[in-house]
């Protein structure tokens, strides 16, 4: 190609110059580098700056240090959604410098907007040239911040941070990696922390970072309404450690507390139950006692009087039996949790699961504290695989 350009003469700079304008050219960065300091191909404004785009999205160093020598656009009006700007909605929980990030990144491209490569050293360049560190990434409302944190990338990450790039909640929420999320913990802006501490909260797949915020933090500088909206994101995602720190940790006072919690608490204890952890079933059902919540929670089992599905989700004993696990089952009958007697299909009863499991103890609690015993149907039996002496234990 070289060979071609030198002896026929047939170059024109703004045939050239055009494929960059709209994306990445499919050159080798080699060849445009030649071509660039070879012909006189104009380099001031828009022209210049997609150029350089193209040399940071290929991570060439040599052709980026020639286009910052030349003194090129790193940043420019997007045209697209410029007209647009004055259209963009801030959301409710969007905090204002937030938006205004957003929206200047929206408005301008940047030579950086949606590189997935992690050449340090171009970022480098770029970024101690003049180079804004708020770009786009790639996905729907993600800045390349957010992009790496997602991605693991941690030097990446690191770079755009000490330059100014903005850490929102969308990037604490898309990390996927407990270092890049502890180094956005450390660097984020309290004001952030403070109203997005439910998104430092996964479940086991992904590291959360909570424990790790309240290293360096009091858990008394947090409203009670706060870290019961926190203890809510922990039960929901099954995140038994955030919940025990905030269970052990949380101040209940009596009934003027209960308009600190969430509208929607009806799953707390399933969702304790279900993580099968007794110690978070047993500080979540003392919590409720000193809000004195406790009659009304259980309320909603008479709610599901003639709703067979909804009655089984709703009954405590059925999940724990399921699970065998005796010590909840023990919690439970300490804190006089209610049975529920609306229906009577075997396999939604918790003494039928007890029998299945063969947990003489868990069958003995039961029928102490007031199960019934069972008329059952041999096909259940069979199926299951239940052992005479529990046949007999729980039938009538």
């Amino acid at each position: 190609m070289k060979y071609i350009l030198d002896n026929y003469g047939i170059f024109n700079p703004r045939d050239f110059q055009r494929p960059f304008t709209f994306g990445t050219p499919n050159m080798k960065p080699e060849l445009v580098e030649y071509v660039i300091k070879t012909y006189k191909v104009d380099l001031k404004g828009e022209n210049g700056f997609h150029i350089m785009r193209f040399a940071f999205n290929q991570g060439y160093i040599d052709l980026i240090k020639y286009l910052l020598d030349q003194g090129v656009m790193l940043q420019t009006k997007d045209r697209i959604m410029k007209s647009k700007a004055t259209t963009m909605m801030n959301d409710k929980e969007e905090e204002e410098e937030e938006y205004k990030v957003r929206l200047s990144v929206n408005v301008f491209e940047n030579v950086m907007d949606e590189v997935t490569h992690t050449n340090i050293e171009a970022y480098k360049l770029i970024l101690e040239n003049g180079g804004r560190a708020n770009a786009k990434g790639q996905g729907v409302r993600n800045s390349l911040l957010d992009y790496h944190s997602m991605k693991g990338n941690f030097e990446v990450v690191k770079i755009l941070v000490e330059h100014g790039a903005c850490i929102s909640k969308n990037t604490l929420f898309q990390c996927r990696d407990y270092r890049i999320l502890c180094f956005l913990i450390d660097h984020a802006k309290q004001k952030i922390l403070g109203k997005n501490l439910e998104s430092l909260i996964n479940n086991d797949t992904r590291l959360s970072g909570f424990l790790y915020y309240f290293r360096n933090h009091s858990i008394k500088n947090i409203s009670l309404n706060r870290m019961l909206s926190c203890l809510s994101r922990a039960l929901e995602v099954r995140n038994e450690g955030a919940c025990i720190y905030i269970l052990n940790n949380v101040t209940i006072t009596g009934i003027e507390d209960q308009e600190c919690f969430p509208k929607k608490i009806d799953s707390w204890l399933l969702d304790a139950i279900e993580m099968n952890s007794a110690e978070c079933v047993k500080l979540l059902l003392d919590v409720l006692e000193k809000s004195q919540l406790t009659e009304s929670y259980f309320d909603t089992i008479q709610d599901y009087k003639f709703e067979l599905d909804s009655a089984a989700d709703q009954d405590y004993y059925l999940h724990a039996a399921k699970l065998n696990n005796q010590e909840i089952v023990k919690i439970l009958i300490e804190h006089k949790v209610p049975i529920n007697h609306n229906f009577h299909n075997c396999l939604n009863n918790a003494l039928f699961w007890a029998a299945v499991r063969g947990n003489f103890e868990i069958i003995n609690l039961l029928l102490e504290y007031g199960y019934e015993k069972l008329d059952l149907q041999e096909e259940d039996i069979s199926l299951f695989h239940i052992s005479p002496d529990f046949v007999n234990l729980i039938s009538k």
